[in-house]
This record gives structure tokens, sequence and C-alpha cells, in this order.
């Protein structure tokens, strides 16, 4: 694993929720606050929902999705491709027991679908912590002061990652 694969491993742990963001049958993008229940050393990601939400309609005309994250000074995006999860078995490995308030029955409520996003590519910006902030600091300072634009190309504070 590279560096900058690795900064988007050790960001991703640190999110519990994303935006799971789909296509309705007429193109349109909708975004639904979703909780990761499970996350994967490949970047994929694990939400469970109703089968009868409109989001398992939107996936199974169009898979592509993007979920992003969000913390006061940290963003993460995953664009990939979404799979619905009908096994007993996946479902009780990530299970959550906060789950219960929209499925009383658990595990074995008959409503109850995964979703699973495979990443195709992710990116991530991280200006969390003193160093970044004073190095983004500096950046501007620069690009105000040459009347340019702020640059920055340290793979700690921004990377895109590809996936096979």
């Amino acid at each position: 694993m590279n560096e900058t694969q690795q900064q988007f491993a050790s960001m991703l742990d640190d999110f519990e929720d994303g935006m799971l963001v789909t296509r309705d049958h007429g193109g349109l993008m909708y975004g639904r606050p979703m909780r990761i229940l499970k996350k994967e050393d490949d970047g994929t990601v694990w939400f469970l929902t109703d089968r009868d939400a409109g989001k398992v309609d939107d996936l199974q005309e169009d898979s592509r999705v993007c979920v992003t994250m969000q913390a006061s000074d940290r963003f993460l995006a995953i664009t990939g491709l979404a799979d619905l999860i009908d096994d007993r078995q996946q479902l009780r490995e990530i299970w959550h027991p906060a789950m219960r308030l929209w499925f009383p029955d658990g595990v074995e409520s008959e409503h109850l679908v995964a979703i699973r996003v495979q990443p195709v590519s992710a990116e991530y910006w991280n200006n969390a912590g003193l160093v970044r902030k004073l190095k983004f600091a500096r950046d501007v300072v620069k690009a105000v002061m040459s009347n340019g634009r702020v640059e920055s190309n340290d793979d700690d504070q921004h990377g895109r990652v590809e996936f096979s």
C-alpha cells in the first residue's frame, strides 16, 4: 500500500457516517445520510437499508454511486459501484444493534438488505492539525501575494486513489 492509499485508509477509519449519493430513473442525484457499518481494507463500505427504500430502486437501475464524508477539517469522497446483498450471513456480519430502531425483527427482517459500495476511485482532503493548517495558510498567502491561486501538492493534505 503506497502513502496515498495509507492516508485514505487511515481517514476512512475515522468516519462513521456518509452521504450515499445515487441516481434516480431520470438521472437526478440524491444524497442520503447513512451509517457505515463495515469498512474493508480495499475501501469497500457497507450500509444496511430497507429493500423498499427509493435508493434500492435507484441502485437497481444504476449502480454508480458516490459516498461523501465530512468532519470539521477532513473530507473524503468515494466513487464506486454498489451491489445489493441479501445474504443473511453477510447481514449478520455487519449488523449493529442500533439498526433495531428501523428493523425490530433484527437481521431476520424480510425488509433488510445490505448495500456494498466497492470503490473505483477516492479522494481525500485533510487539513486537520496545526502543521497542515499552517501549510494551507502559507499557500493562501503565496496565492494572494502572487495574484495567483492556491496550489498545494502535499499528498498528506490531498490525494486521489484509484482502485482496480
